[in-house]
């Protein structure tokens, strides 16, 4: 779908519009220019026009200007059509690997599209550590893990009485 919405519009917008949407910061106009590989007068032109229609907020200190994506319900669509797609799960898997003791991560029953069930599994692990990481991610996609720390021992068991039926995935291990 994105082909032809840069097809439809004007790819020096969509360019700049890309790394906007992408980003938590405000950026300086030729800071911005060179990350979209936009022209600095084309950039300059097309964040006007965006600081217009109030899609774009632009902050003036003394002499310096500052560009970022306002967030409303006008901008929501081109955060949905322009933003990077992040699996919150794998993010969750690549941190939790740096946590001594932890053997295996297991997603527990269906993925839903705010949040989902994971099993920390080992031993002697920091689980305020495996907390921090989760609401990280929350901060940071909207996604909620929720986690919950076995051994090994107490999974296999907990388990061999049903009590986690359902789809699983192993994240790590």
């Amino acid at each position: 779908m994105l082909g032809v919405v840069e097809e439809l519009f004007d790819s020096n917008k969509i360019a700049v519009l890309k790394v906007l949407v992408n980003s938590k910061e405000e950026w300086y106009l030729r800071e911005l220019s060179r990350k979209s590989e936009v022209p600095v007068t084309t950039t300059f032109r097309v964040l006007e026009q965006l600081v217009s229609l109030g899609l774009v907020q632009k902050r003036e200190i003394k002499t310096a200007k500052l560009y970022s994506m306002v967030k409303n319900e006008r901008t929501a669509v081109l955060f949905n059509l322009l933003g990077e797609r992040v699996d919150p799960l794998q993010i969750f898997g690549e941190k939790i690997k740096n946590v001594t003791g932890v053997r295996q991560v297991i997603v527990q029953g269906e993925v839903r599209q705010d949040g989902a069930n994971v099993l920390v599994i080992g031993s002697g692990f920091d689980a305020d550590a495996v907390k921090r990481i989760g609401e990280d991610i929350e901060k940071n996609t909207g996604f909620k893990v929720y986690s919950l720390g076995l051994t090994e021992d107490q999974y296999k068991q907990m388990s061999q009485m049903g009590f986690y039926p359902g789809p699983k995935k192993v994240l790590v291990g």
